[in-house]
C-alpha cells in the first residue's frame, strides 16, 4: 500500500517533485521493502528528494556507514545500524561524518558496479528530484535500468520511444503486468494473422508486441514494482512464442507461394536453430555460471545481430517491403545458421579453455 511505513527506512525533510508518478520517498519505501531480509539489522536514512538506483542501494547495504552525496554535494543517504541517530544536515562535510564514525562516498566508491540482472557495469546513481528537471532525472534513471546486452533493435531503436511511453504509463497508473498481458494478447493475435497469411498486419502487431516487451520491464524497474510473478509472466511467454510465430508465418507464406519445400525447410531451420541456441545458452550457464553473451566482447556483439525474434522480424520486414516475403524467410533461415551456429562453437572453445586449466570468466563483472 503506497505510503505505508516500512521497517528499515527513515526519510528526512520534504520534496516537491515526483518521479515516474511517485514521490522519491515512496520509491525508497518500495526499494527497502523488497530488501527486507538484507536490512533486518540496519536502516536507510535518506533525504526526501533522494533517488537511488538499485545497484547503489545494494552497495550501500553491503557498505554501511558510507554517506552518498546528491549531485550538489549534500548528504543524500546512508545505511546505518538500527539504533543510530542520524541528522543528514550535519553530514555536509567530512568532519560532520567523522564525528559519527561515518565517511562520505568518493567517486571511486560508486564507479563500475556490476548489475547482474542488467548484464552490465554501471556507475552508482544518486539524484535529487528537486535539484534538476524531472524529465532529466527520469531519463537518467531510465538509462540506468536498460539492459547492456541485447539485440540491435532494443538497444538502438526502442530507448527513446520506450522512455516516453514509460513516462506516460507511470503517470496514469498502468502497471507493468497490464503491459505484459497486453503484449501476450498481441502475441496470440500476431500468430493468427501470420497463420492466415496476413503478413503485413502480423508484422505490425509483432513489432508492437516487441516494443511493449521492452516497456514492461523498464516500467517495473523505474517504479520499483518488479515481482517474481511479473518476471515469470514476462519471460516464460518470450521463450515459447518465437517458434510458434515462425511456424504460423511459414503456413501463411504457403498460402500464396508454390515454393513449399523451400518455405517448410526454412521454417525447420529457423525453429531448429532457435531451439539449439536456447539449449546452448542454458548449458553454458549451467556449466560456467554466467550467460554466454557475457563471456567476451565478441559474444556481446554477436547478441546484437544473432537470429533471434527482433532480428528475424527485421529481415522479414525488409523482405515484405521489397515484395519478397518468401526470400526474406529464406534469408532469415540462412542468418539463423550463420549466427546461431557460432554459439556451439563458442561453447566448445570455452570447454577447451577449461580443459587447459583456464576457466572461462565473464569480461563484464
Amino acid at each position: 500500500m503506497a505510503g505505508e511505513p516500512v521497517a528499515g527506512l527513515e526519510v528526512q525533510g520534504s520534496a516537491k517533485g515526483r518521479i515516474y508518478g511517485i514521490t522519491p520517498a515512496e520509491r525508497l519505501r518500495r526499494q527497502v521493502a523488497s530488501r527486507s531480509p538484507s536490512m533486518a539489522d540496519c536502516r536507510l536514512v535518506a533525504d526526501a528528494g533522494c533517488i537511488l538506483s538499485d545497484v547503489t542501494l545494494d552497495w550501500m547495504i553491503a557498505n554501511p556507514g558510507i554517506v552518498v552525496k546528491s549531485p550538489i554535494g549534500d548528504a543524500a543517504a546512508v545505511v546505518v545500524d538500527g539504533g543510530s541517530e542520524i541528522d543528514l544536515a550535519s553530514l555536509r562535510d567530512d568532519s560532520g561524518c567523522a564525528e559519527l564514525g561515518l565517511r562520505r562516498a568518493s567517486d571511486a566508491d560508486l564507479s563500475a558496479m556490476y548489475n547482474r540482472k542488467l548484464r552490465r557495469q554501471q556507475d552508482g546513481l544518486v539524484l535529487d528530484v528537486d535539484a534538476m528537471p524531472v524529465a532529466a532525472a527520469e531519463w537518467r534513471l531510465f538509462k540506468d535500468v536498460y539492459k547492456g546486452i541485447t539485440d540491435i533493435v532494443t538497444r538502438y531503436v526502442w530507448p527513446v520511444p520506450a522512455f516516453w511511453l514509460v513516462r506516460l504509463l507511470s503517470r496514469i497508473g498502468v502497471t507493468p503486468n497490464a503491459v505484459t498481458m497486453t503484449s501476450i494478447v498481441l502475441t496470440f493475435v500476431t500468430a493468427y494473422l501470420f497463420f492466415e497469411g496476413m503478413i503485413g498486419e502480423g508484422l505490425i502487431l509483432a513489432w508492437t508486441m516487441t516494443f511493449l516487451d521492452t516497456v514492461d520491464g523498464k516500467l517495473a524497474r523505474v517504479t520499483c514494482t518488479s515481482s517474481p510473478f511479473g518476471n515469470k509472466l514476462d519471460h516464460i511467454p518470450d521463450l515459447v512464442h518465437p517458434p510458434v510465430w515462425w511456424g504460423c508465418l511459414a503456413y501463411g507464406l504457403l498460402r500464396d507461394s508454390a515454393d513449399h519445400a523451400l518455405i517448410v525447410g526454412s521454417a525447420v531451420v529457423i525453429v531448429g536453430s532457435y531451439v539449439v541456441g536456447r539449449l546452448v545458452e542454458v548449458g553454458f550457464k549451467k556449466v560456467y555460471g554466467f550467460n554466454q553473451y557475457m563471456w567476451q566482447p565478441f559474444d556481446q556483439y554477436l547478441r546484437l545481430i544473432i537470429a533471434r525474434r527482433n532480428t528475424i522480424l527485421a529481415i522479414m520486414t525488409v523482405g515484405l517491403i521489397l515484395g519478397q516475403p518468401v526470400a526474406g524467410f529464406v534469408l532469415a533461415a540462412v542468418w539463423s545458421v550463420l549466427t546461431i551456429g557460432i554459439q556451439p562453437i563458442r561453447f566448445i572453445q570455452a570447454w577447451g579453455m577449461a580443459r587447459g586449466g583456464s576457466a572461462p570468466t565473464p569480461w563484464i563483472q
